[in-house]
C-alpha cells in the first residue's frame, strides 16, 4: 500500500467510510445503503480531495492556481459548461519556452477542477485525474517482458483529466509516437478534458507527431505562456 492510499484510507476510517463500497459505487448514484453512511458526504469528498491534491502535488506546485486569465476562464468554462457543452474540444494547450509556468498553470487547472468536482452535488464517483510526462509515458510504453507496456495506456485513457505535460520531450521511437497517437485520439473521440504542456510550437508538434495531434489541439484552446524565466526568479537551476 502506498502512502497515499494509506492516507485516503486514514481519512476515510475517520469518516466512517468504507472505500471498498464507495468503488462499488462508481455509477454516480447515492452509495447510501451500500453499507455504510456518512455524516457530511460534501465535506469527505473535499477532503478527500483535498488528501490526494497534497500528496501528488508537493514543492513549488503545493499551492498552484490557474492564475494566467486565458488558462482561468477555460477552467471556469469547462466546470460551468461540462465537457460536452459546445462544439469546442475541452482540451488545453500551454506552449512557450522552457521555465514560463506552464506545468504550473497545468497543476493549478487541475487543483480547481478537482475541488470543483468535489464541491458538485449529488455526485459520489471520485474524480479522476492523471499527470504523466511524455518521458515517462515512453518509459512505460517500452517493450518489456512481462508486457506491462500492453497496460500502460489504460489509466490514461479512462481519466476524467489528463495532463500530459512536455508532450514532445519524449522518445519519438515508433513504439511511444504510436502510444501518444493512440491516446490523443481515445480522449479526442469521447471529448475527455485533456491538458497538454510543450516547448514545441505547431510545427515541431507536426515534425514529431504529424498532423494528426496538433490539429485536434486546435479544436481546443492554446495558450502561449510568455514572460520571464519562472525557475531563475525563485533561484533554482534550469
Amino acid at each position: 500500500m502506498n502512502a497515499l492510499h494509506q492516507r485516503m484510507q486514514e481519512l476515510a476510517a475517520r469518516r466512517g467510510i468504507d472505500l471498498a463500497a464507495l468503488a462499488a459505487a462508481d455509477t454516480g448514484e447515492s452509495p447510501l445503503g451500500t453499507g455504510w453512511t456518512v455524516d457530511d458526504p460534501a465535506a469527505a469528498r473535499r477532503e478527500m480531495a483535498e488528501a490526494v491534491l497534497a500528496a501528488e502535488m508537493r514543492g513549488t506546485f503545493a499551492n498552484a492556481q490557474p492564475d494566467h486569465p486565458e488558462v482561468a476562464r477555460w477552467v471556469s468554462e469547462l466546470i460551468e459548461q461540462g465537457p460536452d457543452a459546445g462544439d469546442r474540444l475541452p482540451w488545453l494547450t500551454l506552449m512557450g519556452a522552457t521555465g514560463r509556468g506552464k506545468t504550473h498553470q497545468a497543476y493549478g487547472a487541475i487543483r480547481a477542477l478537482s475541488m470543483a468536482a468535489a464541491r458538485r452535488p449529488g455526485s459520489y464517483r471520485p474524480y479522476r485525474w492523471r499527470i504523466v510526462t511524455h518521458p515517462e509515458l515512453s518509459a512505460a510504453l517500452r517493450p518489456k517482458s512481462d508486457k506491462s507496456h500492453e497496460y500502460a495506456l489504460e489509466i490514461y485513457e479512462v481519466a476524467d483529466l489528463l495532463l500530459l505535460d512536455d508532450i514532445g520531450a519524449g522518445s519519438l521511437t515508433d513504439y511511444g509516437r504510436e502510444g501518444i497517437l493512440h491516446l490523443v485520439n481515445h480522449r479526442y473521440v469521447r471529448r475527455l478534458p485533456t491538458i497538454f504542456t510543450t516547448n514545441l510550437n505547431e510545427d515541431g508538434l507536426r515534425d514529431a507527431f504529424g498532423d494528426r495531434v496538433p490539429s485536434r489541439m486546435n479544436e481546443g484552446v492554446i495558450v502561449v505562456v510568455d514572460g520571464p524565466d519562472r525557475r531563475e526568479a525563485i533561484g533554482e537551476w534550469r
